[in-house]
């Protein structure tokens, strides 16, 4: 049976107005990318002093962007995007002199990119994440042992300005006479043995922040694209899930850490940083779903998320309870195995 005129017309007119509409949601939302893209990547050359410390910590939302920018126009567009303005950019920059941090944006960018790549494969979050961290640590690691300043490698430079930190904070403590003396006795005996374990510890602290980086930019990207009504590859972070065999790892790190080898107990402090990091977050993903089951107050959840993250006995818990989950099911809803 044919459909009247009247109506074919009528809905070919709906159709085209939708059509146009998301043309022009489209057209908002890559120039608004094209904005952020070249506000993070030029702020380097036009801050100075604590703003561009501020901008540089800005750079570690670049992975975000990149995969946001992917994940709503598609690869073809997001590349036709990228490229030309990264382009455009460090032309600007290598004109002032401030090219120094391009590797390190080009690194993020091509960190987002992968994590699409990844998610449009449907890989699980924590293979996506793997990808991402993998790339990453790759990057830094390259810097930090190839990058010589003044004969000296910037590895070997990071570890002098922890331990110059470690020396000064210690300094400030003993000037301002806030602690009791017994208290600074023993943060004085301890500090010997900070400033010798720092070299040790380096490959963990960046690797932690290289996973809380992976981690903020898969959450958040992932909740960004739910709200614009848009598929995203993994379930809620709430029901994220470490897989159980994970848990070896962590059995081996502890084992390394009591060796009398310097060499093995340095790998196993490293591994173990990561492995707590990964299961605080486990932790942490059970609180968001235990606040959503019972309907907690925003206003009260930001409170507790503050008191468990602001202090080392709420973080302890966290892990806690992220390693817990490997052999008891805390949650009734399905989840994700990472």
């Amino acid at each position: 049976m044919s459909e009247p005129i009247g109506n074919s017309t009528e809905n070919r007119e709906n159709a085209q107005r939708n059509r146009d509409r998301k043309q022009r949601i489209n057209l908002k939302g890559i120039a608004l990318s094209a904005l952020l893209l070249s506000l993070l990547l030029l702020s380097p050359a036009f801050t100075s002093g604590m703003a561009n410390v501020w901008a540089g910590l800005l750079h570690l939302l670049l992975p975000l962007l990149a995969f946001l920018t992917f994940s709503l126009f598609g690869r073809y567009a997001g590349v036709r995007l990228i490229i030309p303005i990264f382009s455009l950019c460090a032309l600007i920059l290598l004109i002032k002199g401030e090219a120094g941090s391009l590797p390190f944006s080009a690194a993020m960018l091509l960190a987002g990119y992968l994590l699409y790549r990844s998610a449009q494969r449907g890989y699980s979050a924590l293979r996506s994440g793997a990808v991402m961290f993998s790339l990453l640590a790759f990057c830094w690691g390259a810097a930090l042992l190839l990058i010589r300043v003044d004969g000296h490698s910037a590895y070997h430079l990071l570890v002098i300005a922890m331990q110059e930190a470690v020396v000064q904070s210690v300094e400030e403590y003993r000037r301002s006479g806030l602690l009791p003396a017994e208290t600074m006795a023993v943060l004085e005996a301890a500090k010997k043995s900070m400033l010798e374990g720092i070299p040790l510890i380096i490959p963990g602290v960046i690797g932690t922040g290289l996973i809380l980086l992976t981690w903020f930019s898969e959450v958040v990207g992932s909740r960004v694209l739910r709200r614009l009504g848009e598929k995203s590859a993994w379930q809620p972070f709430s029901l994220w899930q470490v897989a159980d065999w994970l848990i070896w790892f962590f059995i081996a790190a502890v084992v390394l850490l009591i060796l009398p080898q310097i060499t093995l107990q340095a790998a196993g402090i490293n591994l173990l940083m990561l492995l707590c990091s990964i299961y605080c977050l486990q932790g942490l993903s059970l609180t968001v779903y235990f606040f959503q089951e019972k309907r907690v107050r925003v206003p009260v959840q930001i409170l507790l998320y503050t008191l468990l993250l602001s202090q080392a006995p709420g973080v302890f818990l966290l892990m806690i309870a992220g390693i817990s989950s490997t052999w008891i099911n805390f949650r009734k809803a399905k989840k994700e195995t990472l």
